[in-house]
């Protein structure tokens, strides 16, 4: 099956479908990630994401809220807003 390049940049295969919506993240997905030579495991799951050096059980763990909450804060920095609560 060929696929194109749609203008938009999603997929177009010759079928004539085309789909411009994300995948929907319902379970963890697992990928090797090297930082200064050394091997980690990024999890990228729904509920947020996990940092573990390779071979080990304890790292990062960081939920999309506290995320989210963190960027807010930062652009409130940014923006000279002194936060509320």
């Amino acid at each position: 099956m060929a696929i194109e390049h749609a203008p938009t940049g999603t997929f177009l295969a010759t079928t004539g479908y085309q789909s411009a919506m994300s995948t929907k993240l319902e379970k963890p997905i697992r990928r090797e990630i090297e930082i200064d030579g050394e091997p980690f495991t990024l999890i990228v799951a729904p509920d947020g994401l996990r940092l573990t050096r390779k071979r080990f059980r304890s790292g990062l763990a960081v939920s999309w809220k506290a995320l989210l909450r963190q960027l807010d804060r930062s652009e409130q920095n940014r923006a000279g807003v002194t936060p509320t609560a």
